[in-house]
């Protein structure tokens, strides 16, 4: 598992592909300052231009989050009625894209097939869960439990829901056609097998080369997460590097920069996180003294040219947002508060790079037994395509496996992490072949195959109110365009729409108490004075604790104010060696002109030293 490192790079210049990598880093990660220094934080930053609804998007693009809160979560408020279909209603109607009003087929309109997408989860089930789940469950005797009666009754119409639902299924299917038929079994054969197996290995290494990371590939390949580990790591060095006063000790050789004072600590303390994994040595040894020159060298060993590399690098910072952006903050904010500590984006990306491998080459060890690089991984797959196959159904492809599928190959991953030497790829084959067998021949990618869109077709019908003689009087088209309304109704407008219904909601709420409560309040008529009154920001932390006040004391009343009461200044608490700006910073830089300081009271400074001293530590 040794590796020839490849001559180190010269240093690279001001103007290269990393000074312009970090540079459109600001634009995707959080500007996070101090905590001292701030209190919200637009996590938009990057795409303020945009309106917020393209800003998700835009943002989901570029990092992989999803800004919306999950379908199951919204329809939890339904359920709970913070949500009602009023406001879905006008949602949709602010939603114009999607047409709310036009007419399906028939007389049905787009509204009450969008309305059932949002409420119900008609998610399509893969090939094997559904043959489970018709077989395990009365899917077809019994009608869905959400649907609602109305609904019902036009679905039975006085018949057994058995002979309904049997009958509506096999119409599914006929409408539907080739594309809802089942996959019949194949035999696998060699080559069949190797083609299989070249495909999905193309597809992992494309993905590879647009950004997708080691820990990626290795989460599909083997359901291992390697920043569990290296996450605790790497936050404990960089909250000593960056601390501004609060940490008891700083390392030897902080101001030399973050990357010198961790390679300088792992080289001579490696028991603290990286002793029990396998080939740390051997990689810290490498490790060329410049940050710069150990980027370029790491992105070698992986087969990344600069192009891909940058943004492999922009993909690793986003795993981290947070303190990636803390540190992009204090690159860019040299000297901030008299520090002296240098903060350097590239020595953070190293150590970051770094990082990966070790905690890669422990997982790649275990399972593959070759080097954690692009290259070692992918010749070891080549020789061992069953294997590849088996892997990325049981992780790739999570839930799409029969029950005991999954047994036999988890099996097969445990006792290749056992064995010391290379798997023989003979023994998954047998599991490779019955996963292969029971596939569809289309091509991954090409949409949901095989009856899961019978499935979808299957769950909407009930909620329509559609036997098996409407939807067949709907034919193929109908049924398509119904799927098609369905699919209108992707995860970012899904999203949308739940969250325009939700604020609709909760904002009637708000405007409605208010207006109910005009000259109701303690103000208009004071009989009895309240024990104290306490004022506090209108700010999303404070809320809970005056509800709490006010829920445990009703004598005392709590106020809200804006902002710092009107009153910026300058604080300098008992144990703070500089005061504080407490002043807003938007839309421009408040400058206090006058500093309170809290100071002991007359005879008591004595008494309070030792506590100063204590808190300091």
């Amino acid at each position: 598992m040794s590796q020839t490192v490849p001559p180190a790079a010269a240093p690279a210049t001001e103007h290269d592909w990393l000074h312009d990598l970090i540079h459109h880093l600001e634009h995707v990660l959080p500007a996070q300052a101090p905590i001292k220094d701030f209190v919200h934080h637009n996590t938009l930053h990057g795409f303020q231009q945009l309106p917020f609804r393209e800003a998700l998007a835009a943002a989901e693009a570029a990092t992989g989050a999803h800004g919306y809160q999950a379908p199951e979560a919204f329809r939890a408020y339904f359920a709970q009625g913070r949500v009602d279909l009023s406001d879905l209603n006008a949602a949709l109607d602010e939603t114009p894209e999607l047409a709310p009003d036009r007419v399906v087929v028939g007389n049905l309109l787009r509204r009450d097939v969008l309305l059932a997408t949002l409420r119900f989860d008609l998610t399509p089930l893969p090939e094997a869960v559904l043959d489970w789940h018709l077989r395990e469950t009365p899917a077809l005797s019994r009608v869905q439990d959400d649907v609602a009666e109305g609904p019902r009754a036009r679905l039975l119409d006085g018949r057994s829901e058995a002979e309904v639902l049997t009958r509506l299924w096999q119409t599914c299917l006929v409408l539907l056609g080739d594309e809802a038929a089942a996959p019949a079994p194949r035999a696998l054969t060699p080559d069949a097998l190797e083609t299989a197996a070249d495909t999905a290995l193309a597809a992992l290494v494309a993905r590879f080369n647009a950004g997708l990371s080691l820990r990626g590939l290795l989460l599909r390949l083997t359901g291992r997460d390697l920043m569990d580990g290296l996450r605790p790591y790497l936050i404990r060095h960089l909250a000593s590097h960056l601390d501004l006063g609060l940490a008891a000790w700083h390392h030897p050789d902080r101001p030399r920069g973050f990357y010198a004072a961790w390679r300088q600590s792992a080289l001579t303390d490696p028991h603290f996180g990286l002793a029990d994994l396998a080939g740390w040595d051997l990689v810290l040894e490498r490790l060329p003294e410049d940050a710069r020159a150990c980027i370029a060298q790491e992105l070698r060993l992986l087969g990344l040219s600069e192009e891909r590399g940058a943004a492999y690098l922009a993909g690793l910072a986003k795993e981290l947002p947070g303190w990636s952006g803390m540190v992009l903050w204090r690159h860019e904010h040299p000297g901030y508060e008299g520090e002296t500590t240098p903060v350097a984006m590239a020595d953070y990306l190293a150590v970051r790079l770094v990082l990966e491998r070790i905690y890669a080459q422990s997982i790649v060890a275990a399972h593959f037994k070759v080097e954690a690089s692009l290259d070692g991984v992918r010749g070891y797959l080549r020789r061992h395509p069953a294997e590849l196959l088996v892997r990325l159904a049981l992780f790739a492809e999570a839930g799409g496996l029969p029950e005991y599928l999954q047994e036999h190959g988890h099996r097969l991953v445990r006792e290749a992490t056992g064995r010391a030497g290379e798997e023989n790829d003979a023994d998954w084959l047998p599991v490779a072949r019955l996963i292969q067998s029971g596939r569809p021949l289309a091509p991954a990618g090409a949409g949901v195959a095989g009856r899961g869109t019978a499935w979808t077709l299957f769950l909407l019908c009930q909620h329509l109110g559609f036997n098996a003689a409407a939807l067949a009087d709907l034919g193929p088209g109908g049924a398509r365009a119904l799927l098609a309304c369905v699919a209108d109704l992707d995860p970012q407008r899904m999203g949308w729409v739940w969250l325009q219904a939700y604020e609709r909601h909760y904002r009637q709420q708000i405007l409605g108490a208010l207006a109910a409560n005009v000259g109701r309040g303690p103000w208009k008529d004071r009989a009895t004075r309240p024990t104290a009154q306490l004022m506090f920001c209108m700010d999303d932390r404070e809320e809970g604790l005056r509800r709490h006040l006010e829920e445990i004391a009703p004598a005392v009343e709590t106020l809200g104010a804006a902002a710092h009461f009107n009153v910026p200044h300058a604080w300098r608490g008992l144990d703070d060696e500089a005061a504080v700006a407490l002043c807003p910073v938007v839309p421009t830089v408040v400058v206090p002109a006058h500093e309170v300081r809290e100071v002991p009271r007359a005879g008591a400074g004595q008494a309070a030293y030792p506590a100063h001293v204590a808190r300091r530590r």
